[in-house]
């Protein structure tokens, strides 16, 4: 099994030139994906924070989610997390018919705890950081934190869980099939895409975050995780039609029927390393780099 995962396997220069080619590929696709869902996120932020700091009319509004947020503690994290980047979602997905009907309680219950755990895992994070950095919103504060967000605790912690987690979930809860799938490939080639690709969403997001107090910031983390989630439900969905109807695609439900599922690794995009949405983005790695070799090779015995 370590073997396996380590990929000791030395690639041959077309191999690894090929897939340099099918990485940088996935990378402008996955890209384009969420570019529309951090437009959104970066415009829902501007208003927000606009709200919170010049408009006094709505201050008590925000005092008084506040003051939830910190009578109720990490259980507001999780009850709250758990609507927001779980069960709405999850309603689209059901109601769209993105998820096999023989699925949906798996699904459901996936979802639940899942973003419960998730909320509070985050929650604490951010509590660490407030200990760390501090209270105050200032200009080092907020700098410093976001580099520890999405260069230290994403990129060595929550983007490998919520692979794993979330290519559990699309393999429709089969155990030996995710096992089978964590490759030196996926985690070394689209693990790392995903987590490229997320930072387009989630830098200015947690910027925003953290622009404001301890007890908002997750609700403004809330916010982000339903509009990033149903977008790329909705583009996902969209581009899967378009692939049923044989347009030329790279974009894939997040549910597919097992036997359907490449054996290879697929470069998955989401909301968020931290957070893979709902609904991904999974352009093939491998597979196409092994297709692709197969010809060059071809070609060069036939010169």
């Amino acid at each position: 099994a370590m073997s396996r995962f380590c990929g000791a396997r030395v690639r041959s220069r077309d191999e690894v030139r090929v897939l340099s080619k099918t990485i940088v590929r996935n990378l402008l696709a996955s890209a384009k994906q969420n570019i529309a869902p951090g437009i959104a996120v970066v415009v829902l932020l501007a208003t927000v924070l606009s709200l919170y700091y010049f408009v006094d009319a709505v201050r008590p509004a925000f005092d008084f989610i506040g003051s939830v947020k910190e009578k109720m503690s990490y259980g507001f994290s999780a009850v709250t997390t758990c609507i927001f980047g779980g069960w709405i979602p999850f309603a689209y997905l059901a109601i769209s018919k993105q998820i096999p009907k023989q699925y949906l309680i798996h699904n459901f219950v996936f979802f639940t705890v899942y973003w419960a755990i998730t909320g509070v895992e985050v929650d604490l994070f951010y509590t660490l950081q407030a200990l760390m950095f501090g209270n105050e919103v200032t200009i080092k504060a907020v700098v410093c934190k976001v580099l520890v967000d999405q260069f230290i605790f994403n990129p060595f912690y929550m983007v490998w869980m919520n692979s794993t987690a979330y290519r559990f979930q699309a393999l429709n809860f089969n155990l030996k099939a995710t096992w089978q799938g964590l490759t030196f490939e996926y985690y070394f080639v689209a693990v790392p895409c995903i987590l490229i690709t997320t930072w387009l969403i989630w830098i200015p997001a947690v910027s925003g975050v953290y622009m404001l107090p301890g007890d908002l910031q997750i609700p403004m983390f809330l916010l982000i995780v339903v509009i990033a989630n149903l977008m790329l439900a909705v583009l996902t969905a969209k581009a899967s039609k378009g692939n049923a109807s044989g347009e030329a695609s790279e974009v894939t439900e997040g549910h597919v029927p097992l036997e359907e599922v490449p054996e290879s690794e697929q470069c998955r995009s989401s909301t968020d390393a931290r957070l893979e949405t709902v609904a991904t983005v999974e352009p093939v790695v491998v597979d196409d780099a092994n297709q692709d070799v197969a010809s060059e090779q071809g070609r060069n015995s036939d010169d």
